[in-house]
């Protein structure tokens, strides 16, 4: 019994580090750089004044205090400063009114470089927004103060190493970008000008107001984009993300653009009860979530302004995209279409070798097809629960469902949490009975299945790849060794991905995917109960 506290004590342990380097690492930044580097502490300087009242389609005159306070920022850094003012512009908020983006070059001394990097953000806030029945305005802190005052952050620190410029820095502020990308729209229609020899654009964007800083999409063709992305401190990107932002009706100033100027869009997608709303104020900003733009943005911009490759205007234009997703202190991992095919052979290969190995061990057919059905059943059953229970709450609080933007849910992260629970006592008890050597095949079964088949149909399949990775490797090094210190390691780094994806899943997609993100976790529940079988039985088969 000792042994069994003590391996009960071990697991918690592990998930509590697991916990904390998922989270820890993916975003930690420090808000004070003494060596004057990028500073959270100055872009909430930046973010008090923004924010000091809403300044929407709705509201000009606090509009155009936000701007000129803008275009003096920028003179301030030795900004080659222009208003683009658009006239006579139909707006679904103002009517027929006028828009004005603020535009900025800064090059290298005495020269005229070939090549530009442009920062985008839009600096109106939301106009008007019903809260269940009430009307709300936005101070715009986060969206998108964040984005105004990282560019400006940005900026600043650029100057620290201006003599070893050998590109240039254009940033763009929009206006009017919440009521139809108005700003962007007029900028590329009246004055495309100001794009030439822009090889790379980053949109800074916030629909939320904290967690890490998420590059949720990139331009077609993105595999060099991600060369340069790769300079990062902490990056935190999966290309999934990408994929299901165009099938959503969302879009920003990088829509306008990003078929014909190859970028990145990066957004901060946490707690969208303070998006568009009037808890969208310097209150409730988070000095970590700036540091983490800037902790991605300043070695990428550093990168690109004093590198001679990036000189070749058409250097980032690339017919390869590129399968990417981010593992917590591993960093991330990027495929080319073939890679990824031959990275799902192998992994299927050791998945094979695995269910060999471990049957010669003990010959675990015995109802091997029913349990593999059963975990099918069990993964729809939580797919039909999660999504009625989303609908239920929807309900409670007198919200219509939307399966992929159920906002303004209380408690919302609670029922989250309490739901992952009970997928995990409803696991132990429906197969309670069973003994654990002959789980372990269906199993690693259902994984393949399921990696093999969102392959097919997406190809974006890491969310089953990685736990079948880890989990066949820990039965393969089990059945050699005999030593269960490989199903510690095999639950570390599950649990590492599958909560750090799916925090970013459920974030982005709200608690109406609650059915979906529960059908996925079961196929991460499974593994991850049957490695703590292992790791709690006292013989060498689990009993």
């Amino acid at each position: 019994m000792k042994g069994y506290y003590k391996k009960a004590v071990y697991s918690v342990l592990l998930l509590c580090i697991t916990i904390y380097f998922t989270f820890g690492s993916l975003y930690y930044s420090s808000p004070f750089r003494p060596d004057g580097g990028f500073s959270a502490d100055s872009v909430a300087v930046t973010l008090k004044t923004v924010s000091m009242e809403p300044h929407s389609m709705e509201h000009p005159e606090a509009r155009e205090r936000v701007k000129e306070y803008l275009v003096s920022r920028l003179e301030k850094y030795g900004a080659e400063v222009s208003v683009l003012r658009y006239d006579s512009v139909p707006d679904k908020v103002a009517g027929l009114t006028s828009v004005s983006d603020v535009y900025a070059v800064l090059e290298p001394d005495g020269v005229e470089p070939e090549s530009y990097l442009m920062f985008v953000a839009h600096y109106d806030s939301r106009f008007a927004q019903d809260v269940k029945g009430d009307t709300v305005y936005s101070r715009g802190a986060a969206d998108d103060g964040y984005g105004l005052g990282v560019i400006l952050e940005l900026v600043r620190t650029s100057l620290m190493f201006s003599d070893e410029w050998k590109n240039g820095l254009k940033v763009l502020f929009t206006d009017a970008e919440e009521t139809d990308l108005t700003g962007m729209r007029m900028a590329w229609e009246k004055d495309r000008g100001i794009f030439d020899k822009v090889a790379f654009l980053c949109n800074v964007e916030a629909r939320g107001v904290k967690g890490p800083a998420l590059l949720f999409e990139t331009s077609r063709g993105n595999d060099r984009l991600l060369d340069l992305y790769s300079e990062a401190s902490c990056p935190y990107a999966y290309s999934l993300t990408a994929s299901v932002y165009e099938r959503m009706p969302n879009f920003t100033d990088f829509s306008v653009v990003k078929d014909d100027i190859p970028g990145l869009n990066i957004s901060v997608i946490d707690n969208l009860k303070y998006y568009h709303t009037d808890k969208d104020r310097y209150e409730n900003i988070s000095l970590r979530s700036i540091g983490h733009y800037g902790s991605q943005l300043y070695p990428v911009m550093r990168k690109f302004l004093t590198d001679d490759i990036y000189s070749d205007v058409r250097f980032f234009r690339s017919e390869k995209d590129m399968v990417y997703f981010t593992l917590p202190v591993a960093g991330m991992f990027r495929f080319t279409e073939r890679g990824w095919i031959v990275a799902n052979a192998v992994v299927m290969l050791l998945a094979l070798w695995a269910f060999v190995a471990y049957s010669r061990l003990y010959a675990g057919w015995k109802n091997f097809w029913i349990l593999s059905a059963k975990l099918l059943c069990f993964a729809v059953g939580s797919a039909v629960a999660g999504t009625l229970a989303a609908y239920l709450l929807a309900l409670a609080n007198g919200l219509d469902y939307e399966p992929l933007s159920l906002k303004y849910v209380s408690y919302d992260n609670l029922f989250i949490v309490l739901a992952v629970i009970l997928q995990i006592l409803s696991y132990v008890y429906l197969f309670r009975e069973r003994r654990g050597h002959e789980m372990v095949n269906p199993v690693l079964f259902m994984l393949s299945v399921m990696a093999f088949a969102m392959f097919l149909v997406f190809r974006e399949n890491f969310f089953f790849l990685l736990p079948l990775f880890f989990y066949s490797l820990a039965l393969v090094l089990f059945c050699f060794t005999g030593k269960r210190i490989w199903f510690y390691a095999c639950m570390f780094f599950m649990l590492l991905f599958a909560i750090s994806f799916y925090y970013i899943f459920i974030t982005a997609l709200t608690i109406g995917s609650l059915g979906i993100m529960l059908f996925a976790t079961s196929f991460v529940t499974a593994p991850v109960i049957s490695s703590l079988r292992f790791i709690f039985c006292s013989s060498r088969y689990i009993d």
